[in-house]
Parts: C-alpha cells; structure tokens; sequence
C-alpha cells in the first residue's frame, strides 16, 4: 500500500495519491525542470563573458560538454549547443542532440531583446524535448534583477518507454543576480503521460538556486509552492524552505500529506 512505503497520512482510498498520480507529479517536476534547465543554459550562452559579443566562445559552464557554434553580433544571431550523441556533466546529467537559440533586439541587457529555443533530437537522461520556448527581456526597476516573459508553444516530452507528455506554458522569470537564484511566477496546461488533461499553478513564488543546481545536479525548485489539477483531483505540491534536495510534499484536499522524491 502506498501509506505504508511514503511518509504521510491516508485514511481512505479516495484521500491517498494513486501511484498514477504520483507518476504525474513527478513527471510535471521533471518536465518543468528540465525545460527550465534550457532557459538556463541559453541565458548563460547569450550573456557569458565568451558570448558573440565579445568575440569568444562559452567554456565556463561545465552543462556544456560539448560543440558550440556562433554566428552574429551582440544584435542578433544564432547559438548552436550541440551535445552530439551525448554527454555527461559532472553531476550525471546525460544531454544530446542540438539546441538552437535565435536571438534578436539586443543587446542582451535591452528591454525587448528576445531568445526563442528550438531542438533538434534533444534529450536529456534520456527524455525527448521539443518545442519553442520564447525568452523575452522585461523592464525591472531593480538593477540586481533581471526580468523575462518566458512562452512555451507545442511543448512535448517523450520518454524512454514511447510515452508521452504535451505542455504549454507562460511564466515570468527573475533571476535575482546577488543571491543567484531564479524566481518563477505563471502556470501550465498540457498531457500528462497517461493521457490525461492536467493544469499547474504557481501560488507561492518557485525559487531556484544556482548552488543547487550546482551541488544536486538538477534545475528543480527548492521553494515555492504550486497547484497541480488533473482527473478531478486538486493537490498542492510544496518544494520546501529552500534545501537543496530533490522531495516534494504533496497534500491533497482533505489534508492527506505525502513525501513524494522527484529523481532525475
């Protein structure tokens, strides 16, 4: 039974997650994840010190284990990340495939300037991602933080056994410089792998930080609080106080808590 293998508290059958349903809220953590993770890493690309603006190329961010390729100015242009047939960082993230960044209104730090993703057969441990992902600058009145509307159109993600989830998304994403972390405010809908229609919701700011991604090995968020809807049934899903670990606690209506770990 379920209760007895996670802590929590279940007193019926209608009250407990299903293991289907903590498949799907493991799956929309990852998905989330690692769709963040390319924001990431095409936010680093473009604003690196080795960027095309000033004539270099990228080799500080060890994620980037493989071929890069760029061609324009500070203005516009396009950066290829090509991970080939596949590399592994230091954290034991496996990445492969190409991921194309066109950006244009720079330079990086204009209000307006724009980076849209595309992938080419990109996987990451082993989950196919495609889609576009639009990274748009905002005006912040906070020289420590940068701002962004973030888009996500036919977002899909296909796992090592043929299944598959859809998701579209609009956020807004601070990355606040001093304490390098990112802040995420907006919500999602999509598919989840069984097929069924799901919806998410930020209700408390998600915050990533950087020494976790660094240390876990993961672009997961270690605060913040969100609602996941799916098959009628509402839960709650917490990422903690800012700990750099890997477990949800997730409470559905009545109050019934379960600790769910999320992986890679």
């Amino acid at each position: 039974m379920l209760c007895g293998l996670m802590a929590g508290a279940c007193s019926s059958d209608e009250e407990r997650l299903t293991e289907n349903e903590v498949d799907d809220v493991i799956t929309e953590s990852l998905v989330d994840a690692y769709f963040e993770d390319t924001d990431d890493m095409a936010w680093v690309a473009v604003t690196s010190d080795d960027s095309p603006s000033k004539g270099g190329r990228l080799t500080s961010d060890d994620r980037f284990c493989a071929s890069l390729d760029f061609s324009g100015n500070n203005q516009s242009g396009e950066i290829v990340l090509d991970f080939g047939n596949g590399c592994t960082d230091p954290r034991g993230n496996t990445r492969s495939g190409v991921i194309r960044l066109q950006y244009s209104g720079g330079p990086a730090n204009y209000e307006g300037f724009t980076v849209q993703l595309t992938f080419e057969d990109y996987k990451v441990n082993g989950v196919l991602l495609s889609g576009t992902r639009t990274l748009r600058r905002l005006r912040s009145t906070d020289a420590g933080v940068i701002r962004h509307e973030i888009t996500l159109e036919d977002g899909r993600a296909e796992w090592p056994d043929g299944s598959v989830s859809t998701r579209s998304s609009e956020f807004t994403r601070e990355i606040h410089l001093l304490g390098q972390a990112v802040f995420l405010y907006g919500h999602a809908e999509g598919q989840n792998r069984r097929g069924r229609a799901y919806a998410m919701q930020i209700n408390e700011t998600l915050v990533y930080k950087r020494q976790c991604v660094l240390s876990d090995g993961i672009y997961m968020a270690v605060d913040g609080v969100k609602t996941f809807t799916s098959g009628g049934k509402s839960m709650t899903i917490d990422y903690g106080s800012g700990e750099c670990d890997r477990t949800v606690t997730v409470t559905v209506g009545n109050g019934a808590v379960t600790n769910v770990a999320i992986g890679n």
